[in-house]
């Protein structure tokens, strides 16, 4: 999936470079299985509601609006399925690759049946570039200076002077959580609605609801605008340890490289 990659990098520098407009939504095999009617999600509370809004989400085709995709980023180059399995853990690796196969067979199935041939990018690309190219991502950030970024986030990521720094961040909006931020749109949708105007770039880190907030953002004209679903890399940025990524980032020393980089406390 070498290829994917390089296409899904390629089309974020040319996103911020030429300042949009642009719409990069992030749906996962959580995503998938619930727009499906499978209740497979752990960090997420299922609803008709939140699969409805999901489904009209990913099915969106416009201008400016661009998906990726969790289905077929688990083959590697040669296109053989890979799995991951953490070092403290004795998992069959073969085991592994067959149920990647599977579960892949399955999102496809899914993906397919909801949106028919609609183009897909890297789901994993900010990861991939945060781990892997530093000074590439670095790079691409640092295009956001100069315009004013809108970061709606958990109340654990708000407030990290990392995250602020290298996502230029003017305004923040803090959720109580992320996982059920869904659930709480009554509340803060009047709220975001009065930013978004005042905003170049909306960065949202609010699990699905992401995706479901892309969608009415982009159906209420504001598809002028830049919108990006950056996902895991904020917890590790802000020091929230939940995921095993996040935490390998901080073992790794990867984050102290992204503060030395970025003179950030």
């Amino acid at each position: 999936m070498i290829e994917l990659m390089e296409q899904t990098k390629d089309l974020l520098w040319t996103a911020l470079e030429t300042g949009g407009p642009f719409y990069f939504l992030r749906f996962g095999d959580g995503d998938l299985f619930l727009i499906d009617g499978e209740d497979r999600e752990m960090h997420h509370i299922n609803s008709p509601e939140l699969r409805r809004d999901l489904t009209e989400s990913i099915c969106i085709e416009g201008p400016g609006f661009y998906k990726a995709s969790i289905v077929n980023t688990h083959k590697d180059s040669s296109g053989s399925f890979h799995c991951f399995v953490p070092r403290n853990m004795k998992h069959d690796v073969k085991k592994g690759q067959l149920r990647m196969k599977r579960v892949n067979r399955d999102l496809r199935r899914i993906q397919e049946m909801i949106c028919g041939d609609s183009t897909f990018y890297h789901l994993h690309v900010f990861q991939h570039v945060f781990e892997h190219e530093i000074t590439w991502f670095n790079s691409w950030l640092k295009m956001l200076e100069g315009k004013k970024v809108l970061f709606i986030a958990g109340d654990k990521l708000c407030g990290s002077p990392l995250v602020k720094k290298m996502y230029n961040v003017k305004t923040e909006i803090a959720f109580p959580g992320t996982n059920d931020a869904y659930y709480h749109f009554d509340e803060f949708l009047p709220e975001i609605m009065k930013q978004v105007p005042e905003h170049d770039v909306i960065i949202p880190v609010i699990g699905m609801a992401t995706r479901v907030l892309g969608k009415i953002l982009y159906t209420s004209g504001y598809e002028d605008k830049i919108f990006i679903d950056i996902g895991v890399i904020t917890d590790a940025l802000s020091g929230v340890r939940d995921r095993y990524w996040s935490r390998r980032m901080k073992d790794e020393g990867i984050i102290d490289k992204y503060k030395e980089i970025n003179h950030a406390l």
